[in-house]
């Protein structure tokens, strides 16, 4: 706020761009204060049930083939402000492979896990046993990966005194994240919506993130 103040003064037009990694709830509410025109990349985490708007409901931009649009007005930090859910397909084909390429690495280590623990049950095994708590820290760090912990479904069980594994794919969670999340970018602006200020800034941001595979 203090570089923003020193550059812009108090020019009404001026207005204050930055990434959704700059974004703290005091910084926001500093900035909703002073009245101070914004557009930043929003975490999906503050607004999921946005994300879920129907596609029916996003509208084709012309001057972006391949992308498309829903705007609502909504009320953070006690200031009034217009979200755009922008849809690229090139971002979700990126977004897709992303995730496909973790899933297949964290099926594959899940597998090798399963077999490990395997070798101990068939009395076949050498070396120091695999505990329950163990084997559940090598799951977290095998499921690090975004997305992945929601994707797989993972039971750890006690059997003969050694823990068992047995996991599969949740298809229900990769439908929901491929129909709501992917592909998607949340712009938020405290800008006015006859500003075209906003269009302008909201394709600089989206050109931030094009070839990134993660989304949050």
């Amino acid at each position: 706020m203090d570089r923003y103040s020193q550059i812009a003064g108090k020019a009404p037009e001026a207005t204050l761009v930055f990434d959704k990694g700059n974004i703290s709830e005091d910084a926001m509410e500093n900035l909703a204060v002073s009245d101070v025109h914004f557009v930043t990349a929003l975490s999906s985490n503050r607004l999921v049930e946005v994300l879920q708007t129907p596609q029916d409901q996003f509208r084709d931009i012309p001057s972006m083939p391949g992308t498309k649009a829903f705007s609502t007005d909504v009320t953070l930090w006690g200031k009034h402000c217009q979200v755009v859910v922008a849809y690229t397909e090139s971002f979700f084909t990126q977004q897709l492979s992303g995730v496909t390429q973790h899933m297949v690495k964290c099926q594959n280590k899940l597998f090798d896990l399963q077999k490990r623990l395997a070798t101990w049950h068939n009395g076949k095994a050498r070396g120091k046993k695999l505990t329950l708590k163990g084997v559940q820290r090598e799951i977290k760090k095998i499921l690090a990966p975004q997305f992945m912990n929601s994707l797989f479904k993972v039971e750890v069980l006690q059997k003969q005194g050694l823990p068992e594994l047995n996991y599969s794919l949740d298809h229900s969670k990769l439908q929901e994240l491929t129909e709501h999340r992917l592909g998607k970018t949340i712009l938020l602006s405290a800008v006015s919506e006859k500003d075209g200020k906003f269009v302008e800034i909201g394709q600089e941001l989206r050109g931030k993130k094009k070839g990134a595979p993660r989304v949050s």
